[in-house]
């Protein structure tokens, strides 16, 4: 039986890890400029499969609407309708950690032994 903190995530994290990989997927989905099923699997490392079962989930969990553009073979995902998540708060969480990155990589570029 699992046990679930305040915030309704499971303690051993299986739920919260669970919802990180489907904002990665939005992210991505968002971020890309044509996001296909190779370059989604390629951007979150996630097998084609689980995004299209985390599609689903999104549409029956949250009310996000992502459609297909441009048909199945040269198309490509486009998120039409963001449901219950506020888009520019999630975009805005996950742009702050790569600045955050970004910078931490700068960093390490600009340090040069002496």
């Amino acid at each position: 039986m699992a046990t679930y903190d305040s915030n309704g995530s499971e303690i051993n994290g299986t739920q919260a890890r669970s919802f990180g990989r489907v904002l990665s997927l939005l992210v991505a989905v968002e971020r890309l400029e044509k996001p296909n099923l190779d370059a989604l699997v390629e951007r979150t490392n996630l097998p084609g499969r689980s995004i299209h079962a985390m599609i689903g989930k999104l549409h029956k969990d949250y009310f996000v609407v992502i459609e297909r553009q441009n048909g199945r073979r040269f198309g490509y995902y486009k998120v039409v309708d963001w449901g219950v998540l506020d888009r520019d708060r999630i975009l805005k969480m996950v742009g702050d950690d790569e600045s955050e990155k970004a910078d931490e990589e700068q960093c390490e570029l600009d340090f040069q032994p002496i």
